[in-house]
């Protein structure tokens, strides 16, 4: 099939079978890539710091075809626990200090499955938030 047939497949491919089509072909990744980076799922500092790592290098690259694109909603779930549908997001700091102004095109932030005690956000993960200046739909 030509590749623009494909890409119009993927265009419409739900979040799974983007995963796959980025996996399956070279010819398919860039195509996928976009798709994929438009919503960014963030559960915990290690996945933070692999999309840091990501941006910059991307910032970098010479070509366009390989620079990722900026997500436009980001989610962020607590850490996954046992037995508890609410846990810590040690990762919402790191996230807010790593990514500050890696992020410009996001316009969504869901924050979800955290355990929202005045001890687990600390004030300057929250001060560093503001620079996210073109978030205009917060979901708590």
């Amino acid at each position: 099939l030509p590749v623009e047939v494909c890409e119009w497949v993927i265009d419409i491919a739900w979040q799974n079978t983007l995963i796959a089509c980025a996996l399956v072909s070279k010819d398919w990744h860039p195509r996928s890539r976009y798709h994929l980076d438009r919503a960014i799922y963030l559960s915990s500092s290690k996945q933070v710091r692999q999309l840091s790592k990501r941006m910059r290098s991307a910032r970098s690259a010479t070509s366009a075809s390989t620079a990722a694109r900026p997500a436009s909603h980001i989610i962020i779930r607590g850490e996954a626990r046992a037995g508890s549908h609410y846990a810590p997001a040690s990762h919402l700091g790191t996230f807010a200090a790593m990514l500050a102004r890696e992020l410009p095109g996001a316009a969504q932030l869901t924050l979800s499955s955290i355990d929202w005690r005045a001890s687990m956000v600390q004030p300057r993960c929250l001060h560093r938030m503001a620079v996210f200046r073109g978030i205009t739909r917060l979901a708590l």
